[in-house]
């Protein structure tokens, strides 16, 4: 009997301990399955059933290496068409201005009204002119009839001489004076003139820096006026580049005018390096500048390095004027990849048409440039490369091409 209770007992156990345990296995089953639930949540949408997280796709800019603009002359820089003078105009005198009769832009001609001033002080000043001019007139007469009332009472000697010197010396000053009020007079005409600011030459206004209602002081630049007889493509040159021959003549071609192409003969080339850019201005002057042209025009000035130094002209290492040993890539699309330099190389992406794939790609750079750096190895002709934003890119992250650079 006793062994028959025995068993009875273990069995119970068994089972009490069984039902316990799967209880347990439940609870814990129901808990992970609530937590995966709950970091799944958290996850973008397409990365739920990869666990992945996918990179947007960035629209960069491209330059595909060996183009006609890759192959040209490393001597390319980029500049704007200036005017040779570019004259700032001001008031030569001071005063409030009351009227503004031109516009950023507007042509002017020789002789067109471009302020004036509040003139009432000086028509008061001219006026106070004008009266000492006739006080001096009249004090000259009687100067004048004095002195020869003085010559006859000398000749029949009734007075000293020294008293008919003191009448001559009277007129005298009388007329000097009466000479000194005619300047007076003809300064208070200038200077009312002045209230008008005139163009003394042909132009367009490039700059207004006053307004109706501003007080100038006499010489304050109220406007600028370009001349444009002569124009000129203003570029800077990097250090290493900056010993060009005084009869230099380059090639001038502008952004918005692709099909016009003109010369340019080198006019000045600043001999200190401007203090933030440590480059150097080169000033070109454009000879038979076309119709088209306008003030500040972006322009390319490009020559080739073997520069005659005789007569300044280029002379072509091939019959296109293009450097075919020359391969040259955006200044800008080089970065510092570990210790080397290097660019994005850009791919096509076999599953998303448009989409490009990146990575970066060591390059040795032979000479750098303003905006166009020469290189000896590291790209062949044909690929693509990223030119612009390259320090916000990464090698997981896909491109398409917004603009290619030209």
């Amino acid at each position: 009997m006793k062994s028959i209770f025995k068993k009875r007992v273990i069995v119970m156990s068994a089972a009490v301990l069984f039902s316990v345990s799967a209880a347990v296995l439940a609870a814990v089953g129901l808990k992970n399955q609530g937590l995966q639930s709950s970091s799944n949540a958290h996850l973008p949408e397409a990365s739920k059933s990869t666990n992945k997280i996918v990179l947007p796709i960035v629209p960069v800019r491209m330059f595909e290496v060996g183009s006609v603009e890759a192959r040209c002359t490393k001597n390319v820089f980029t500049g704007t068409v200036r005017a040779r003078y570019e004259t700032p105009v001001g008031f030569r005198v001071g005063g409030k201005i009351v009227s503004r009769k031109i516009e950023v832009g507007q042509k002017v001609k020789s002789g067109d009204i471009l302020f004036e001033l509040d003139a009432e002080d000086y028509r008061l000043q001219q006026k106070t002119s004008e009266a000492n001019l006739v006080v001096a007139r009249a004090a000259v007469r009687q100067s004048t009839a004095e002195e020869q009332r003085l010559a006859d009472l000398r000749r029949s000697n009734a007075i000293s001489q020294s008293e008919y010197d003191l009448g001559l010396s009277a007129r005298d000053i009388a007329l000097g004076q009466q000479t000194s009020a005619e300047r007076q007079l003809q300064l208070a005409n200038n200077q009312l003139a002045y209230c008008q600011l005139v163009a003394d030459t042909t132009g367009i206004v490039i700059s207004v820096q006053a307004e109706s209602g501003q007080v100038v002081a006499a010489g304050t630049p109220v406007c600028v006026i370009a001349q444009t007889e002569q124009l000129e493509a203003v570029v800077d040159i990097p250090e290493n580049r900056s010993s060009l021959p005084d009869n230099l003549i380059a090639s001038v071609q502008f952004w918005s005018l692709p099909n016009v192409r003109t010369t340019a003969k080198l006019r000045e080339l600043s001999p200190v390096a401007d203090p933030v850019t440590r480059t150097y201005r080169a000033r070109f002057s454009i000879e038979r500048p076309p119709a088209e042209i306008q003030l500040g025009m972006t322009s390319t000035v490009s020559w080739d390095d073997n520069v005659s130094e005789t007569f300044g002209t280029p002379q072509p290492a091939t019959s296109d004027g293009f450097n075919k040993d020359a391969m040259s890539i955006p200044s800008a699309a080089i970065i510092q990849h570990g210790n080397k330099s290097a660019v994005w190389l850009a791919s096509p992406d076999p599953l998303n048409t448009g989409v490009f794939s990146i990575r970066p790609q060591t390059v040795t750079v032979k000479s750098y440039g303003a905006s166009m750096s020469e290189i000896s190895s590291g790209l062949t002709s044909g690929q693509f490369i990223v030119s612009a934003g390259v320090q916000k890119l990464d090698e997981a992250m896909k491109v398409r091409v917004w603009e290619m650079q030209k």
